[in-house]
């Protein structure tokens, strides 16, 4: 599973717990390295056996990439808004897989991507949202001194 935008943590931990399983493996990816290192310290708080196994794990790196070292993934959440669905999310979504992602300018559809165990795409708009945009580290901070 991704959660690309990862943030706190959250997200990547309930996603390991919904799973059920000790096989799991959750990559979180964030670009900026306090949430990184955030991430890992709130997980570690009271679920430190999640990082210890290797269930849940935090990468800094460029979420607009995704992770495709990592893929194919069942399931991608993604925490910020895009213009439009890239091929290479699709790419990395395995078949029979999952997607939630915000797609839009100024408000978004909030799409559930689906791909069939054939790879075919379906696409189903669910509601309308308002997420800040998926952006590099730059825009998003252009402060940042790390």
């Amino acid at each position: 599973m991704l959660d690309i935008g990862t943030g706190s943590g959250y997200m990547a931990l309930a996603m390991a717990k919904m799973a059920k399983s000790p096989d799991v493996k959750v990559f979180g990816i964030d670009h900026i390295p306090k949430l990184v290192d955030q991430a890992k310290e709130n997980v570690a708080r009271n679920h430190a056996e999640f990082l210890e196994k290797g269930m849940v794990r935090f990468v800094l790196a460029d979420g607009r990439e995704g992770l495709p070292k990592e893929g194919p993934f069942d399931i991608i959440i993604v925490g910020g808004a895009m213009q439009e669905l890239p091929k290479h999310f699709l790419d990395q979504l395995a078949n029979g897989g999952s997607m939630v992602v915000p797609v839009g300018e100024h408000t978004q559809k909030l799409l559930v991507v689906h791909k069939t165990l054939a790879g075919k795409v379906l696409k189903t708009p669910v509601m309308s949202v308002g997420f800040g945009k998926l952006q590099s580290v730059e825009e998003q901070c252009p402060d940042i001194d790390e």
